[in-house]
């Protein structure tokens, strides 16, 4: 997968390259369209996640604020492709739900319209499925924030498994929509005052 480094919002810039011959002239192209890019091997994800939509790899969205001096993971959704796409964002037809403390998965889940669904159109229920080592997920962006805590204190980590269930880190989101809101309801819940009051005396 080759994507610009910065600003590749909604999945724009992204190529899926094989290498073979007849792909030379498309990667060339796709190296042209941006200063910095990412190359990234394909991911053979998760059954569980795969079971959703298998043309995509399914990501989930955990968001980390460090306040106070400690990482807190305030939010989290699943973000899954639509039928046959390559790219799991939401514009192209894909949706999220949310996640709860323990990797169950919310009753709903939306989509780019906020239309509300119980059900994936391949059949899977949402609330019946839970996030294999989603302790392991959250570990691993605990570990990560502080790395960018100059940055930004808030962060939205997308995080896939592998084929062994094991959390891989896809990206960053410094900027992120309100997706994940919708889904999940609001970021900061119950830390949303202390968090207007770090706002105001800083």
């Amino acid at each position: 997968i080759i994507k610009p480094a910065v600003d590749a919002c909604a999945g724009s810039g992204i190529v899926k390259w094989v290498d073979d011959n007849s792909n030379d002239d498309r990667l060339k192209e796709a190296l042209k369209k941006t200063r910095t890019f990412v190359g990234q091997d394909l991911l053979r994800q998760s059954m569980t996640l795969a079971k959703f939509n298998e043309s995509s790899v399914n990501t989930m969205r955990i968001v980390t604020l460090m306040l106070g001096g400690e990482v807190h993971v305030v939010t989290a959704v699943v973000i899954i492709g639509g039928k046959g796409a390559t790219t799991n964002h939401l514009h192209g037809g894909g949706m999220c739900c949310g996640i709860l403390p323990d990797g169950q998965l919310m009753k709903y889940a939306f989509d780019g319209k906020l239309n509300q669904y119980e059900q994936h159109p391949c059949g899977a229920v949402f609330s019946e499925f839970k996030i294999p080592n989603y302790d392991k997920c959250i570990n691993l962006v605990k570990e990560l924030a502080p790395r960018l805590c100059r940055v930004s204190k808030l962060v939205a980590w997308d995080i896939s498994l592998d084929q062994n269930d094991e959390p891989v880190l896809i990206e960053t989101n410094l900027r992120w929509g309100g997706s994940v809101q919708i889904a999940a309801g609001p970021v900061f819940g119950d830390m949303t005052e202390d968090v207007l009051n770090w706002i105001s005396k800083k």
